[in-house]
């Protein structure tokens, strides 16, 4: 009993100590921000936010006729000074922890984006799991004012789209703020590589609710090749077909369509699986690199009526035209980062350095001189499995 009354004596004297939560803030006092465009002005940042109106975005009330988003923007010589800046614009403290989209404007992007990035990791208050993408030829904060269909919000729209592009076409992909430091100091042993993003259509228009409210939206967003890094600067892009090449090199193809020429037509082979392999050696001080890559896919349509499925030599015929595909398209990525960007986009000094590390290390401090004239073999292996619920097509009977 003694101790009991100790004990109970002990936890007053402590009740004095025990504060409450003293950086607590209010859901109703933040701005949740879900977009966040960063562009360079002259030698200041301007920083543009997209925040959240929760009484338009609530599926309970039938909305005030107000925009389900607000953009606040505002300038500074530096992130930190910019965005404390917004707060003489925006009404409520903006909270970051829920931000989806980072947009870089290209010509932020040209000039470095080395303290954009260091900021950014070096603040608590961000989390790592947002996409990080660049403006093809507009600002950030035009393409965070462009209203979207569909989704109330625009920044969760181009998140959603950018991650099922990523599984349904070859010629995006999405990067993180991990991924993207990790590409930005490999030393030139793998050159960043981010998605780009361009505003189809008038941009004035894109920023009035009424333009989302037609049948035919006048201003979309539309994901548009890799934009490629030297470093932290921009300096280069690739086209749709580089894009996918590229992308068959890192393994990031989930699935897409292969388009191929077939006689008189055309028959679409739909990829439902692609891995890849990069080998390298050494020799004579001279590094050399084997890509494999190999995919699996369906028939997924037919146009030409000259087309007999049931036949093995079609089908082989068909892989070979697969094959060539995208080999093709591989090549183009190379020859592009080889002749023009003259960065290793590819991750082939990463391989050179787990396979060769010896030759690595004399290799590493003059390897952007060396991988222009760097030998490549692609090899490429598809695999047709399915035919579809039809053997031939209807082309035939109709033909």
């Amino acid at each position: 009993m003694r101790g009991k009354a100790w004990l109970l004596f002990i936890m007053v004297l402590l009740l004095p100590c025990i504060t409450g939560c003293t950086n607590k803030r209010e859901l109703n006092e933040l701005g949740i921000a879900m977009g966040m465009g960063i562009d360079k002005v002259g030698k200041k940042y301007k920083v543009t936010v997209q925040l959240v109106n929760p009484g338009e975005i609530s599926a309970k009330t039938a909305g005030g006729g107000r925009s389900p988003v607000n953009t606040f923007e505002a300038t500074g010589t530096t992130m930190f000074e910019a965005i404390r800046r917004l707060t003489t614009e925006s009404p409520r403290k903006i909270y970051f922890a829920h931000l989806r989209m980072v947009v870089i404007g290209e010509d932020l992007a040209t000039k470095g984006i080395a303290k954009v990035l260091d900021f950014i990791s070096r603040n608590p208050e961000f989390r790592p799991d947002f996409y990080i993408i660049v403006s093809k030829g507009k600002r950030a904060e035009s393409v965070l004012k462009v209203m979207t269909p569909i989704e109330k919000i625009p920044a969760q729209q181009i998140f959603t789209k950018l991650r099922t592009s990523e599984k349904e076409w070859a010629a995006t992909g999405t990067i993180t703020l991990a991924d993207l430091i990790k590409s930005v100091t490999s030393k030139g042993k793998k050159a960043p590589v981010v998605t780009g993003i361009r505003i189809q259509g008038e941009r004035e228009k894109g920023n009035l609710q009424e333009s989302v409210e037609r049948i035919d939206v006048p201003v979309k967003l539309i994901y548009t090749g890799l934009a490629v890094f030297n470093k932290d600067k921009l300096i280069g892009w690739l086209d749709e077909n580089q894009s996918q090449g590229y992308n068959y090199t890192q393994g990031k193809v989930k699935s897409t369509i292969e388009d191929v020429v077939y006689k008189k037509g055309r028959v679409g082979i739909e990829i439902i699986e692609a891995k890849k392999t990069i080998h390298s050696k050494v020799r004579n001080g001279k590094a050399q690199v084997v890509i494999g890559v190999r995919v699996t896919g369906n028939i997924s349509d037919i146009e030409t009526n000259d087309l007999d499925l049931t036949k093995s030599k079609t089908i082989h015929e068909l892989e070979n035209r697969v094959e060539q595909n995208i080999k093709r398209k591989i090549e183009q990525s190379i020859q592009k980062a080889q002749e023009e960007l003259k960065v290793d986009i590819f991750g082939f000094g990463s391989a050179i350095e787990r396979d060769e590390p010896e030759e690595w290390e004399k290799l590493e401090r003059i390897w952007l001189k060396e991988f222009p004239d760097l030998s490549v073999q692609v090899h490429v292996e598809a695999k047709i499995k399915q035919m579809g619920t039809i053997t031939n097509s209807i082309l035939e009977d109709i033909d």
